[in-house]
C-alpha cells in the first residue's frame, strides 16, 4: 500500500513537472508569435509611413481643411471635415506611393532617396502598388460617400494625372532630365536659384492686399495684413540667402516656405467670416 501511494504521487509529480514544462513552452511560443507579430506590424506600418510621405501630404490636408472651413458658412460639421480630411490624406498618400513605385530605380542611383522602403528592398513593388491602390480606392470612396462627388471627382483626378501622367512622363521624355540637369549645372553656386526665389517672392508680396477671398466676402481685411506680413518673411528669407548663399541660409529658408503654406492657411480660418 504504501509502495502504491509512493508510486501514485511520483507520478503526480511528473504529470505537474511536465504540465509546467509545456504551459511555460506554451506561453513563450505565445510570446514569440506576438512578438513576431509586432515586429511585421511595425516594419510595414513604417514602410507605409514613408511611402506615404505623410509629412509632405500634410501641406495638401492644410488646404483641405482649410477650403473645407472656408466654405462652411456659419457651422462647421466637424464629422464632415474629418471625413474630407482623411479621404484627401488617403489619397495623397497612394499619389506618393504610386510615385516612388514608378522611381524606384532612379531613387536607388541617388543618396538622398536610396534608403526608401523600395530602393532599400524593405518593401517589394508589389506589395507598394497593392497598399496604393487600396488606400487609394478607400480614400475616393470616403470622399463619394462622406463628403461629395466634386471633391472625389478632383481627388482622383489629381492622383491620377501625377501618379499615371506626370510621374512616368519624366522617366520617358528626356527634355525633363537635361532641363533639371542643367539647372544645377549652370548653377552650381546656388545664386542663381536665389535670386529667383528673391523676385517670386516680391511678385506675391502686394497679393496680399488684392487677396480674392477679401473681395468675395470669405475672410475679413485683416487676412490681408497678416499674408502681406507672411510673404515678407519669407522675402526675407529669400534676400538673405541671395547675400550669403550658403547651404544653412538655403535650408533657412526652405523651412520658411514649409511654415508659410499652415500660417496662410490658418490665417484664412482665423479671419473668415462665417454668416456670408
Amino acid at each position: 500500500m504504501w509502495i502504491g501511494s509512493a508510486t501514485a504521487a511520483s507520478a503526480s509529480d511528473v504529470l505537474r513537472h511536465y504540465g509546467r514544462c509545456y504551459w511555460e513552452l506554451s506561453k513563450a511560443r505565445l510570446r514569440c508569435t506576438v512578438a513576431s507579430a509586432s515586429n511585421v506590424l511595425r516594419h510595414y506600418g513604417r514602410c507605409y509611413w514613408e511611402l506615404s510621405k505623410a509629412r509632405l501630404s500634410a501641406l495638401v490636408l492644410a488646404t483641405s481643411g482649410a477650403g473645407y472651413v472656408l466654405g462652411s458658412g456659419s457651422i462647421v460639421d466637424i464629422a464632415g471635415l474629418c471625413y474630407t480630411c482623411t479621404g484627401t490624406m488617403m489619397v495623397a498618400a497612394s499619389a506618393n506611393t504610386f510615385n516612388q513605385v514608378f522611381e524606384v530605380k532612379n531613387d536607388a542611383k541617388m543618396k538622398r532617396t536610396m534608403r526608401r522602403p523600395l530602393p532599400s528592398g524593405r518593401i517589394s513593388p508589389v506589395h507598394a502598388a497593392m497598399w496604393a491602390t487600396s488606400v487609394g480606392a478607400a480614400g475616393t470612396t470616403l470622399l463619394v460617400c462622406k463628403a461629395n462627388y466634386l471633391a472625389a471627382g478632383l481627388a482622383a483626378s489629381n492622383l491620377i494625372m501625377y501618379a499615371f501622367v506626370y510621374t512616368p512622363l519624366k522617366q520617358i521624355h528626356h527634355v525633363n532630365t537635361w532641363v533639371y540637369r542643367m539647372l544645377s549645372f549652370a548653377d552650381p553656386s546656388g545664386k542663381r536659384t536665389a535670386w529667383v526665389s528673391l523676385k517670386n517672392c516680391l511678385y506675391m508680396l502686394p497679393l496680399g492686399y488684392l487677396h480674392i477671398s477679401v473681395s468675395r466676402g470669405l475672410t475679413s481685411g485683416w487676412f490681408c495684413f497678416e499674408a502681406s506680413l507672411l510673404t515678407t518673411g519669407l522675402t526675407i528669407g529669400a534676400l538673405s540667402f541671395v547675400l550669403d548663399p550658403t547651404h544653412k541660409s538655403a535650408r533657412r529658408m526652405f523651412h520658411g516656405s514649409l511654415l508659410y503654406l499652415p500660417a496662410l492657411m490658418a490665417g484664412l480660418i482665423l479671419h473668415r467670416l462665417p454668416n456670408q
